[in-house]
């Protein structure tokens, strides 16, 4: 039996999606629009899991990425949203 009829249809992706020749089903891209820095971001964290053989990165981890990225705190701490922040391509 082959992998493709072991995974529940509902559970099946449709086409992947690609970014920049990249195969990007397995980060969930084919979901919902994403801009530009969340696609980096996507993209980072899968590079560093490859690379370094971690499927689950943790928390640290990502933040290493996150800077490597060029992110650096520059704003006070503020009270966590309840609900994620939507894009202005989300429509919400």
């Amino acid at each position: 039996m082959d992998r493709e009829a072991q995974i529940p249809k509902a559970q099946r992706r449709t086409a992947p999606r690609r970014v920049a020749g990249k195969n990007l089903s397995h980060v969930g891209l084919n979901d919902a629009p994403y801009d530009h820095d969340e696609i980096e971001f996507m993209l980072a964290v899968d590079q560093y899991k490859r690379d370094n053989k971690r499927p689950f990165p943790t928390s640290s981890e990502v933040l290493f990425v996150l800077k490597s990225l060029g992110y650096r705190k520059v704003a006070e701490k503020a009270p966590l949203p309840k609900k994620p922040i939507l894009g202005p391509s989300s429509g919400g």
